[in-house]
């Protein structure tokens, strides 16, 4: 069941994602390097080009083999490994900027270890909600800023070994903390794919990661050490400011409310900013911020709807972050070594040529692949046909076509909310759906075929007309997580269709089951 905020596990995993974030933040920041403040930050540009590329082709792979993944991913065992290998290989990058075999060796393990852990953060905001999987992405920014920032200001006092301890320990408290958060275990559909719509939004954060990144990797090398210090501590109160106006707006809105034109607000709105770019000059530090807060945001944006994407259409959690957030790292690492690269060249006509390249593209790509209505109907899942392809996109609230009413598995996952033929009178529904003595039929129905008390509910929920994103919305679990309780229902009332179990609650008597 999806739990909310308030109890311990959710919290427990906001816990756990503000851990990862702050361990980004620590290692790409040069604080966790034992060299000069130049010497570290080019350390930390080389273990975040290659740790973030190692991470992108980590997800990519997981992909391409969900279950394999999942089982890692949902491991207590895989995922503590996992986060103990990643915070020894981040120390031992830290400590061997200078020895490049190992150096690589420890950031490219570093890299492939926290892909595991990214992916169960996103095993956690994909069973939440959008509410509370945007309030949870909210209350993990603000912590792991403040936690970046008081290690930050330990650094300055205790010296660059608390930095590199803290790193050391911050992967491995964050799988603790994930695993106390639980997520559910839900079961993969082979015939989900995910739309082509999907793709386009994925090509469209491509492109505008590939911008926001080859900012990000030009500022800091032209500028001095001293201004690239206060461009941090500008983001940092910025992204704290932006992370509590967030919640507050999150807590404030109702619960239905859609996210849609806000997500499509907040990547037009980062999409603008690269255009201001150019203006302000690649080695501004307005620049240098605008870029960062753009990408944070751009981030949250990108996370929150891959989240609705898995809670919605039954594709694999590993498959839709896999891909989604697996390409858009990798364009994020191509636009880093873009930036650095074009600071090594040194000629300003190369960096404004470029520069308004990457906006044109940037605008472009808004205009062709930002489609308003992509970020509602990414969500329905598509149906694959005997070629393997995708049968076709539907509207959000359309209903899927349905191939057969046979097995449980081929009940529960279609979508059966269209209006029942007239003619048949078996499938329309109870005449008495709304009142006490339906409910109480129901109830016994469910004790004498031994379903549990959550699978009862969902029964309940089928015997009224609700379909399985229906049932999903209503008890606020995932669209697998449906699924799933509604082939264990079939299965105890030995019935393999929704005609069939109208059939049962119809026929059966309330006397008789008192």
């Amino acid at each position: 069941m999806r739990q909310k905020f308030g109890s311990f596990a959710p919290c427990a995993s906001a816990a756990g994602a503000a851990c990862w974030l702050a361990w980004i933040m620590v290692v790409y920041s040069g604080d966790s390097f034992l060299a000069a403040p130049k010497e570290a930050y080019d350390a930390s540009s080389s273990a975040f080009i290659l740790s973030t590329f190692a991470l992108s082709v980590g997800l990519i792979v997981a992909a391409c083999f969900p279950r394999q993944a999942s089982r890692l991913v949902r491991s207590t065992r895989g995922l503590i490994a996992a986060s103990c290998v990643g915070g020894v290989a981040s120390v031992a990058a830290s400590l061997s900027s200078s020895m490049l075999p190992l150096f690589v060796a420890s950031t490219v393990l570093t890299g492939l270890t926290t892909a595991v852990i990214a992916l169960r953060c996103a095993e956690w905001t994909a069973n939440l909600d959008i509410k509370d999987a945007v309030l949870g992405m909210f209350i993990a920014l603000v912590v792991s800023v403040m936690a970046y920032g008081t290690i930050s200001l330990a650094r300055i006092h205790l010296g660059a070994w608390f930095s590199i301890v803290s790193l050391g320990l911050l992967v491995p408290a964050s799988a603790v903390l994930l695993i106390a958060g639980d997520i559910e275990e839900d079961e993969f559909d082979p015939s989900l794919s995910l739309p082509r719509s999907f793709w386009r939004l994925v090509a469209f954060l491509a492109i505008l990661f590939f911008a926001l990144c080859s900012v990000r990797g030009y500022y800091p090398n032209a500028t001095d050490v001293g201004s690239f210090a206060v461009s941090r501590t500008i983001v940092g109160l910025i992204l704290i400011a932006i992370g509590i106006v967030g919640m507050m707006a999150i807590v404030l809105v109702p619960r239905k409310t859609s996210y849609g034109s806000l997500f499509y607000g907040m990547l037009i709105v980062a999409t603008l900013s690269v255009a201001l770019v150019p203006v302000l000059g690649f080695s501004s530090l307005g620049a240098g911020v605008l870029g960062s807060i753009s990408f944070g945001v751009s981030m949250i944006t990108g996370w929150a709807w891959l989240s609705r994407v898995a809670y919605r259409s039954g594709a694999p959690v590993v498959r839709v972050f896999g891909f989604g957030f697996g390409f858009n790292c990798l364009t994020a690492t191509a636009g880093f070594v873009l930036g650095a690269r074009l600071y090594a060249v040194g000629s300003e006509t190369s960096v404004a040529m470029v520069g308004y390249a990457l906006v044109t593209a940037c605008l472009v790509a808004a205009l062709v692949l930002l489609r308003k209505e992509d970020m509602a109907n990414v969500v329905v899942p598509v149906e694959l046909g005997e070629s393997g392809t995708p049968d076709g996109e539907r509207a959000e609230g359309e209903q899927p076509a349905s191939t057969c009413d046979g097995s449980p598995e081929q009940a529960a996952g279609r979508q059966d909310s269209a209006p029942a033929p007239t003619d048949d009178k078996a499938d329309a529904l109870p005449a008495s759906t709304g009142k006490p003595q339906f409910k109480i039929k129901c109830q016994l129905i469910a004790e004498e075929h031994g379903l549990s008390s959550r699978e009862a509910e969902v029964f309940l929920l089928l015997a009224r007309g609700r379909d399985a994103q229906a049932v999903a919305e209503e008890l606020f679990i995932s669209f697998n997580t449906a699924r799933t309780h509604i082939r264990h229902v079939y299965t105890k009332l030995d019935v393999h269709s929704r005609h069939e179990l109208m059939d049962l609650v119809n026929n059966s008597k309330l006397e008789l089951l008192e």
